[in-house]
């Protein structure tokens, strides 16, 4: 057996570990309803109906983001096109099979996450098929519709003569609403997990965990299957540098909003009955973004462009915590020599703010001062011998 099918045994195995045992201990797989629920008696924190039943529209919640996301996918997706081909009939089928291939996928992220999280029946009636996998059937007919009209606005591409192809256009327009919708359920849930009182809610605990792992992973693949065509077509940098920079710049403002206001809350508020849950949290964020802002220079670096996203971030996070803990120095001061008794809290939410400041700062002029933009092969200076000088 070769390295390759063990590491495709062990990744099949991380995949039913990772996706398949939360979704055994959610009890989602299971339709019948536990015995309680007959007796109208509250299961796992929610309140369920006897003999009920659930019942979800992914757009009778949510059709007025799917219109706006829609409408945002298809404008850019049309200049997008535009920049491509000039043949009409490979971009209008290419459109429609867009828009088909969003509504497929938002249909399967909404419809997931109810799946993972719903804690109520609100139907007396029993639902029909269409109504009880509605979701999940909107997901695979508008898959292989929007599909097809893209396999087929491809092979017109083709016979137009046109060389580049729209495929790209497809997977980098539903990896980014994959990438974006990832992000927002991993906030979200891991926000919530960080403040649960009772774990054992596995709706409220595991479920994001699941929806991180999917959507992530499908979005990588996505995007990945651009970046290759693109590669193919000749255009040699990568599409992950922009997301990732973005990934970064977000998650730091996270961790500057959790950490500012967690810390001030625990000081003065809570003063040692606060939990340091929310150091946590800003510590995760914070992690999250250095790894994806040294990722995207990473991949600036590769493309021969300068790296200056790690920098900037430390930067900007280093100035935007110095900022109040100089106010906060000068203020509390200024209370401790006129008060009797001198408070001392100020000095431990000034030594908060100012040592990650500082750190942040000179990780930043590290990094400027020692990693420079490398030389391309092409560009490297040939040094010349005494004979032909």
């Amino acid at each position: 057996m070769d390295n390759k099918a063990i590491w495709m045994i062990l990744a099949a195995i991380g995949f039913l570990f990772i996706f398949g045992m939360p979704l055994f201990y959610l009890g989602v797989l299971n339709p019948a309803a536990p015995a309680e629920q007959a007796r109208g008696v509250p299961v796992g924190g929610a309140e369920y109906a006897a003999g009920g039943y659930h019942i979800y529209n992914p757009l009778a919640g949510g059709g007025f983001i799917a219109f706006i996301l829609g409408a945002i996918i298809f404008f850019w997706s049309l200049g997008d096109l535009r920049e491509r081909i000039k043949a009409n009939i490979p971009t209008i089928l290419a459109l429609i099979g867009i828009i088909f291939v969003f509504m497929s996928v938002y249909s399967l992220v909404a419809g997931l996450h109810d799946l993972l999280t719903f804690t109520t029946y609100e139907a007396a009636k029993k639902p029909t098929f269409g109504q009880q996998y509605g979701w999940l059937i909107q997901f695979i007919v508008y898959g292989i519709i929007g599909v097809v009209l893209l396999y087929y606005a491809e092979q017109k591409r083709k016979e137009a003569g046109e060389v580049r192809s729209i495929i790209p256009t497809a997977t980098s327009s539903i990896g980014v609403f994959l990438l974006l919708a990832t992000f927002l359920l991993f906030v979200s849930g891991f926000h919530s997990f960080m403040y649960l009182t009772d774990y054992t809610e596995y709706r409220q605990s595991l479920a994001w965990v699941i929806e991180t792992f999917v959507f992530g992973l499908m979005s990588y693949y996505t995007l990945k299957m651009s970046e290759n065509i693109n590669r193919a077509e000749g255009r040699q940098k990568s599409i992950f540098t922009f997301p990732t920079a973005a990934m970064g710049v977000i998650f730091v403002i996270l961790f500057l909003a959790v950490y500012v206001f967690g810390s001030f809350d625990w000081i003065y508020r809570e003063y040692g009955t606060k939990t340091l849950n929310w150091f946590v949290e800003a510590v995760v964020f914070g992690a999250l973004g250095v790894i994806f802002s040294m990722i995207s220079d990473n991949l600036s670096w590769k493309d021969g462009e300068e790296s200056t996203g790690f920098p900037t971030t430390m930067y900007v996070a280093g100035v935007l915590l110095l900022i109040p803990a100089v106010i906060l120095f000068l203020a509390g001061f200024n209370d401790f020599l006129y008060s009797d008794p001198p408070p001392v809290k100020w000095f431990y939410e000034f030594l908060f703010l100012a040592i990650p400041g500082v750190i942040g700062i000179a990780a930043a002029e590290y990094t400027r001062r020692n990693k420079r933009l490398p030389v391309p092969p092409a560009q490297k200076p040939v040094r010349r011998s005494a004979k032909q000088k």
